[in-house]
């Protein structure tokens, strides 16, 4: 089983893969956005090591244990960060499986695009500077060029 620094590691070599996909983003908005649910999952479970000592392999396990309102948890997280990670998992399930809740028909792909990206950089933003905040570790900010002005300004609903 891997240890939280193992995670760390991980979550940062994903975030790589966003900014090489991102030197062509119009054809790889989905991918970008899988990868960086993947990193923000490998920050999740690096924070789940430290505080739960346990490792959950399922979604619906991870989910769980870090709602904000389990109080037999340790490894819950703080509201917006729940909110964040959710946020970026249901992102990358659009992208991946072209999913959507509301069952509109979603046959295009770029599903997710552009604005489902920015969406995505923000939620994993949120997710990262709480895990390297926390556990005082080092994970590369993201370096995109391709955002529209302002998106550091958005705000996810809770």
């Amino acid at each position: 089983m891997p240890d939280s620094s193992s995670h760390f590691r991980q979550a940062e070599r994903n975030l790589k893969v966003v900014e090489v996909l991102n030197s062509s983003p119009e054809h790889y908005w989905d991918w970008q956005v899988t990868a960086l649910f993947y990193s923000a999952l490998h920050l999740i479970n690096g924070h789940i090591m430290e505080t739960d000592g346990g490792f959950y392999n399922t979604h619906a396990s991870v989910q769980s244990i870090i709602y904000f309102n389990n109080t037999g948890s340790k490894a819950k997280l703080p509201r917006e960060v729940g909110v964040a990670y959710e946020k970026l998992q249901l992102l990358s399930r659009k992208a991946r499986y072209l999913y959507d809740p509301e069952g509109r028909n979603l046959g295009n792909p770029q599903f997710v695009g552009a604005d489902g990206f920015e969406k995505a950089v923000y939620a994993y933003e949120i997710v990262c500077k709480y895990i390297t905040q926390t556990y005082n570790v080092k994970v590369d900010s993201i370096n995109i060029s391709c955002l529209k002005a302002g998106w550091e300004k958005r705000s996810l609903p809770l």
